[in-house]
């Protein structure tokens, strides 16, 4: 996949330095994308898609060796991971020892998480004054109508 990044890019400088990326990051944002997503294929997928979005906006990379660009490439890949499973229906799969010792999946769909996550929140937001509540409820409704 690296060929395809490198012929985006003009200068024989930055392809080099989109090497360097590459060979430094790959694993580490591969690790990361499975870590949300729980499928290689996936996390392939969208680490893909970081390294293109960066050869597109190459000139934001600086120090390739850095806590900087480290923590802009998993900003991207966590966003595309995040994309991926808002798109798909997010299911988590836990897997469960039986007494025999042999393993079954529990799959666990989004709805059930998200009314579990909704709880607590909803409890926090009614206990705030109705000042601070009202003006919650209007930054959310304006953020989530401006898509």
């Amino acid at each position: 996949m690296l060929y395809i990044y490198l012929a985006m890019l003009e200068s024989p400088e930055d392809k080099e330095k989109m090497s360097e990326l590459y060979h430094i990051y790959r694993d580490y944002l591969l690790n990361v994308a499975k870590e949300i997503l729980h499928n290689e294929a996936d996390a392939e997928d969208v680490v893909h898609q970081a390294f293109l979005r960066v050869a597109n906006n190459f000139a934001k990379i600086g120090v390739v060796s850095s806590h900087q660009t480290r923590n802009y490439l998993v900003i991207i890949v966590k966003g595309f991971a995040r994309n991926l499973c808002t798109k798909r229906g997010r299911v988590v799969e836990v897997p469960l020892e039986n007494l025999d010792g042999t393993e079954e999946t529990l799959v666990v769909d989004d709805s059930i998480l998200q009314l579990i996550e909704f709880e607590p929140v909803r409890q926090a937001v009614e206990k705030l004054p109705a000042a601070y509540r009202e003006a919650l409820y209007m930054m959310h409704y304006s953020t989530s109508t401006s898509y």
